[in-house]
């Protein structure tokens, strides 16, 4: 049994040590830095038990082990410890303790607060190494969970009969894939809403789309978008394309081939270029019609966007 207990106690910090005839007791206050102490004997406490059993049931009813408790009052200068104990499961005992006030020094005040500081980085290192390990083992769960959702496969419908509802063919790829060109041949309907889903995707090229409404992709993570077709209805671009910006926030490289747009087209409207806000840093158009070339040329100029036309 150890001799000596440092126990916190409401605002106090106490210290207990079992000598041979005595136990010195001592209550420092943390907010006030008053000292009390004192040595007691079980003559003065007016028990009739062992020195050492006594230390215990002190111990215990500092710490609110099991029914022990004690309580504390203060007055002129001293302070009564009133003790309530339950031995042996059945035997209540009640004693009392009375403790001397005395003034801490500057140096021993400092040696507390010193200790508290102490106490308190303890603490928190405690609190710092269990946090690193719950991010350890978080870290390994996101691991495996990333590792499972790479090797995920996702299918794009890239071929069906509108008419009769019918499936051709579909496209598979990784869920991680950076790089896709989708071929939608025979003038069929293709479904590629999945595209949102793909959360690294960075280049993606769409070829002969004219029976698809791409007005419903997008992605948030797409730099390079490469749009083909065989039509010529700037209809169906003015429909597919509208706010192209904000459906591939990370755009940086839009080129289209094959598109005849109405009248004077303002594209700069019609896509929602943002100034400032937009990365589009390169725009290609291959053989594109009828959209307003010099509203375009004057837009990227001013926003340092290289354009490309042939």
């Amino acid at each position: 049994m150890a001799t000596t207990q440092t126990i916190a106690y409401n605002n106090f910090t106490t210290i207990v040590s079992l000598g041979e005839r005595t136990i010195y007791l001592k209550f420092i206050d943390q907010i006030n830095f008053v000292n009390f102490e004192g040595n007691v004997d079980s003559k003065e406490l007016r028990l009739q038990f062992e020195l050492a059993d006594i230390y215990r049931l002190i111990c215990d009813a500092l710490n609110e082990e099991g029914e022990n408790t004690v309580s504390t009052s203060i007055n002129n200068g001293f302070m009564k410890l009133s003790f309530q104990c339950l031995v042996g499961g059945f035997l209540k005992i009640n004693f009392e303790a009375i403790l001397k006030e005395k003034m801490l020094s500057n140096d021993g005040q400092l040696t507390i607060n010193f200790n508290k500081m102490e106490q308190k980085h303890e603490s928190l290192m405690k609190k710092l190494e269990l946090l690193e390990r719950k991010m350890t083992k978080q870290q390994e769960e996101n691991d495996v969970l990333m590792n499972a959702i790479s090797n995920a496969m996702i299918s794009l419908i890239i071929g069906g009969d509108p008419h009769a509802g019918s499936i051709a063919n579909r496209k598979f790829c990784n869920i991680n894939t950076t790089t896709i060109d989708i071929n939608i041949t025979g003038g069929r309907q293709a479904n590629l809403e999945n595209i949102k889903y793909l959360y690294k995707l960075e280049k993606l090229k769409i070829s002969n789309h004219h029976s698809t409404p791409l007005n419903d992709i997008e992605n948030k993570t797409v730099k390079e978008l490469n749009i083909n077709s065989v039509t010529n209805d700037a209809n169906r671009f003015k429909t597919y394309f509208t706010n192209l910006t904000q459906k591939f926030p990370a755009l940086e490289t839009l080129e289209v081939n094959g598109y005849s747009f109405g009248s004077n087209e303002s594209l700069v409207e019609l896509l929602a270029f943002t100034p400032k806000k937009d990365k589009i840093k390169i725009i290609n158009f291959i053989n594109v019609t009828g959209y307003n070339v010099s509203e375009l040329q004057n837009y990227c100029q001013v926003n340092k966007i290289m354009l490309n036309i042939s």
